[in-house]
């Protein structure tokens, strides 16, 4: 389902950037990203929508 894992990717999550690696999709097509501090982040799809 997801295309080129481990990545470089910066998204902006409520008016700062979250950066790492994207790793994945959740089942309602959230982003997973793996940050620097080795955390697993995810950015529900609204939240991506809405930053637009």
């Amino acid at each position: 389902m997801a295309w080129n894992p481990d990545r470089p990717v910066s998204v902006p999550v409520g008016g700062a950037v979250l950066t790492g690696r994207f790793i994945g999709v959740d089942e309602n097509f959230g982003l997973l990203v793996k940050t620097a501090e080795d955390e697993t982040r995810l950015v529900p799809l609204s939240n991506l929508i809405e930053e637009d």
